[in-house]
């Protein structure tokens, strides 16, 4: 009897350890969750709290900067209106006297109508003659020619710098030993000139 007594605490015993192991894994798993969703919800207010990406768009540029660009512009005219007046004037005509060893000679009644033959090296003074592009008219240069030239076609050397006479130019050129000349006038720069007093350029040649 004694026997079955023990047996039977022990089986109680043995119940008691098994109910109380069940209630703790349970706490555990509830524990576990309540730790997970924690968690998940401090993901979310790290991720809200985090700054968002910033969007850029395209600006279009300010009237004002256009304004400023044109009141330049304008102003660049008027400071540049006599200057280029002047210019323009001194391209007319060429007369270049020249001072070095050379013989040579030739004519031009526009490119198609001209002849020239001959070689010089040599300083010049004077009216440079059309400039045909922005450039500053230097009244005195140096020049190095060897050349055969009839209407448009023309054989030059390499050590060859100029005149550069324009398509329709006039002039006539002699050098013998050591002092020549050249003259001459160019009809387009005449009409360049009287429009570039109403701001018209014919030759692209104002600053």
């Amino acid at each position: 009897m004694r026997k079955l007594q023990i047996f039977f605490i022990l089986l109680f015993l043995i119940s008691i350890c098994n109910i109380t192991s069940a209630l703790a894994q349970e706490s555990g798993g509830v524990e576990l969750g309540q730790e997970i969703l924690g968690q998940e919800a401090m993901g979310q207010e790290i991720r809200s709290g985090l700054p968002k990406a910033k969007t850029f768009e395209v600006v279009e540029p300010k009237e004002e900067v256009k304004e400023n660009r044109g009141e330049s512009s304008t102003l660049s005219t008027v400071l540049l209106y006599l200057p280029n007046r002047v210019f323009d004037l001194l391209d007319i005509f060429r007369l270049r006297v020249r001072v070095g060893p050379g013989i040579a000679a030739g004519f031009q009644i526009t490119k198609p109508v001209r002849l020239r033959l001959g070689a010089h090296s040599s300083v010049w003074v004077g009216l440079p003659g059309a400039r045909q592009r922005r450039s500053f008219p230097w009244p005195a240069g140096f020049q190095a020619n060897a050349r055969a030239a009839a209407s448009v076609f023309s054989v030059s050397s390499d050590i060859s710098t100029g005149p550069d006479h324009s398509y329709s130019e006039v002039s006539v050129e002699a050098h013998a030993a050591m002092v020549g000349l050249d003259v001459g006038i160019d009809p387009v720069e005449i009409v360049d000139f009287f429009a570039g007093i109403f701001l018209v350029e014919v030759r692209e040649d104002d600053f």
